[in-house]
């Protein structure tokens, strides 16, 4: 009998690239025995974290020698012949070798994600790399490095009826700033089917070739009718970082030609399958789920298997004597439904370390290049998250802490200057508080510098000169898009392209991000998301007829208002007072067009909410309660509507929708300061 081997590609990548972690995890953490020596010294390595190493090499290159996988199996020897010489004392240790299986490892898991997307060729940068570390065997492994550029792992970079076209050419050290342009592209694939043509005009010979460097570019057509701003946000982390051109095109059908590219067709319709595809192009998604939960959910499933024949017994007929029992059952088959949802639930869950693991990386590459010493403390690591959440929030926090680096922290001098210790550190902790994750960023660098930032929004007119603003909302301003307090821009920061970005996804989460500082002492960055996009905790609110859910997560408080108390300026929307402070609110029945019998404020209630560190209030007819409700895309079903979000079906059968909080705090604010009208969503 024949056995396919294909059918364990899948289990061979996924134990390759966790076997890849591991290897990186202890790699830095040797490297940070010699946080503060020079690169070049030698020390002694533990055994046990080079033994972890060296079996993580030696599994991929067992594995892929077995299903065929040629050209890892042949880089995974060439790393495992040196790891050995490293174990037996005959090749120095030092910092610099280090860096050297640091690249080896983003090397190895290039060629691992190309094999898995079916790609069997050798990159040349990585070729030209193999070779140094074929030579390196006979140097004592004593190579000066170029600190100040690291090849970076492809894990960490990397209203239309007609379709789009698509020009990205990427700067040629845009790797450098963490972005990859294959992750760009495979986030494209998520929207909708692709046809791309790479073009390797700009490749020089090979002795000319610095692996660090992009020498690609790429002509894409897209063929889905979608906005043109839902592309271009898959390209707002990179957007000062390459030349992008977005245009409408006449014939969704042609794909583009390129006399001087290389032509990419894989009968998908992409150049690279979404990230765990297999090389057939069918996107195989999977997930590892520990026995206790699986077991769960078997003693679960037996409950409501005797639960059903219990009431079964009632089908025929149900006498007066018969009602207790039926009242017990249908209690015990609610029971057994919430735990069992719960139970569904928790095997989506995952550890946030799954999110936070790059982080060390990111740190050491930042800092190394900027000459700064920095130590990273992660605590909450084990702190469960929605498996999508955790998907969507990887690039945020890199950003963060890269801004910490390279923002936050001071360099040594400055340090000791300000009595402070030379080595900076930034903490990061992830902790659960009731139904959402609370994620905080903090150093103890040197602050924001307020004078700095409200100057510069001055400059670009971004707030009015006369403008009287609290810390507070001095602070905000780092969110606003394009802002940066840079005085030039580097390969790490400076071209106001981020923070607004990340507020955006933590925003399109659900959730929110808060910045507090403390001049001298540091910065804070707190994300609060929810713990899972499936179910949510809602406030159910009444707006005549219609029944609508309010996440529970951006309301702050609810009141009633008298008459006399609302303010009316002139020219701008009505106000309600709160702690002190007037906020603008939105008439829900106005909105969406309902008719209620709320014909004055203060007939109804106003629910005070806040998203973006903005507040305002939302006038409903009546509170009905607050419950768990199940997400519903209503995209897939409907349409957008603005100031819509997703939608739900309530116990009665009816749908509900679910208002998003993020757009219509961004409507009323926009009404209040610029005078104009809200725009009506039917």
């Amino acid at each position: 009998m024949v056995i396919d081997l294909t059918q364990f590609h899948q289990t061979f990548f996924e134990e390759s690239l966790e076997a890849l972690s591991d290897m990186e995890a202890e790699l830095l953490r040797l490297d940070s025995q010699m946080s503060g020596r020079r690169f070049s010294d030698e020390f002694k390595a533990n055994n046990e974290s080079l033994n972890i190493i060296f079996r993580a090499v030696h599994s991929i290159k067992g594995g892929s020698s077995t299903f065929g996988f040629e050209v890892v199996a042949n880089f995974s020897h060439v790393l495992e012949n040196l790891l050995d010489d490293i174990r037996e004392n005959r090749c120095k240790t030092t910092r610099d070798l280090i860096s050297i299986l640091l690249q080896s490892c983003d090397c190895l898991r290039t060629l691992v994600q190309n094999a898995q997307n079916g790609i069997n060729t050798l990159p040349t940068d990585i070729n030209d790399f193999q070779i140094k570390l074929e030579k390196l065997r006979g140097t004592n492994c004593a190579v000066p490095l170029d600190r100040r550029k690291n090849i970076r792992s492809i894990d960490n970079f990397n209203d239309s009826k007609t379709g789009w076209n698509i020009s990205f050419t990427p700067n040629r050290d845009m790797l450098s700033t963490g972005n990859d342009p294959v992750r760009i592209i495979r986030a494209l694939t998520q929207l909708g089917k692709i046809r791309s043509i790479l073009n390797i005009n700009s490749l020089p010979s090979w002795k000319n070739i610095n692996p660090e460097d992009i020498y690609l570019s790429w002509d894409i057509d897209f063929f889905e009718p979608i906005k043109k701003s839902m592309l271009e946000n898959v390209f707002s982390w990179v957007e000062d970082d390459c030349v992008l051109n977005i245009i409408q095109k006449k014939d969704p059908q042609k794909s583009s030609t390129s006399k001087s590219g290389q032509y990419i067709d894989t009968n998908a319709d992409t150049m690279v399958p979404a990230p765990g595809a297999s090389g057939n192009g069918l996107e195989v998604q999977s997930i590892r789920v520990s026995t206790p939960k699986v077991d769960a959910l078997v003693d679960l499933v037996g409950e409501l298997v005797i639960t059903q024949t219990m009431l079964s017994q009632f089908s025929e007929e149900i006498t007066p004597e018969s009602i207790e029992k039926l009242q017990l059952g249908l209690s015990l088959l609610e029971r057994n439904t919430r735990e069992l949802q719960e139970s569904v639930m928790r095997i989506r869950m995952l550890p946030v370390g799954f999110a936070l693991n790059k982080l060390p990386r990111i740190v050491r590459d930042v800092s190394q290049k900027l000459g700064k010493n920095v130590k990273l403390d992660i605590s909450g690591e084990g702190t469960e998250l929605d498996k999508s959440v955790i998907e969507s929030i990887g690039d945020a926090l890199m950003h963060i802490v890269r801004n910490s680096v390279d923002h936050g922290l001071e360099s040594p001098a400055e340090r000791i200057k300000a009595g402070k210790p030379e080595t900076g550190t930034i903490h990061v902790q992830a902790s659960q508080k009731g139904g959402s994750v609370v994620i905080t960023i903090e150093d103890d660098g040197s602050g924001l510098k307020r004078d700095l930032i409200l100057k510069k929004a001055t400059e670009k007119g971004l707030v009015a000169e006369d403008a009287n603003l609290t810390d507070e909302q001095i602070d905000n301003l780092i969110f606003i898009p394009g802002f940066s307090t840079a005085s030039q821009v580097t390969g790490v920061s400076g071209r106001g392209v981020g923070m607004d970005v990340v507020r955006t996804r933590i925003s399109e989460l659900s959730g929110n991000v808060e910045v507090t500082s403390k001049p001298g002492t540091g910065t804070k960055l707190t994300l609060r998301l929810p713990l899972t996009l499936a179910i949510m905790d809602g406030l159910c609110v009444k707006v005549g007829s219609q029944v609508y859910i309010i996440p529970l997560l951006s309301v702050i408080e609810s009141l009633s208002v008298p008459e006399q108390e609302i303010s009316r300026p002139a020219g701008g929307s009505e106000l309600v007072p709160f702690h002190g402070e007037y906020l603008p609110f939105l008439k829900l029945h106005e909105l969406f067009k309902l008719n209620t019998a709320v014909k004055n404020t203060s007939d109804g209630i106003i629910i005070i909410v806040e998203a973006e560190s903005k507040k305002i209030g939302l006038l409903v007819d009546e509170i009905v309660g607050q419950q768990q409700v199940v997400v519903k895309s209503l995209e897939t079903h409907y349409k957008r509507v603005e100031g819509v979000a997703t939608a739900t079906i309530l116990g009665d059968g009816e749908v509900a929708l679910i208002l998003d909080i993020s757009t219509l705090t961004n409507l009323v604010n926009h009404k209040h300061h610029q005078g104009h009208t809200l725009k009506e969503a039917s």
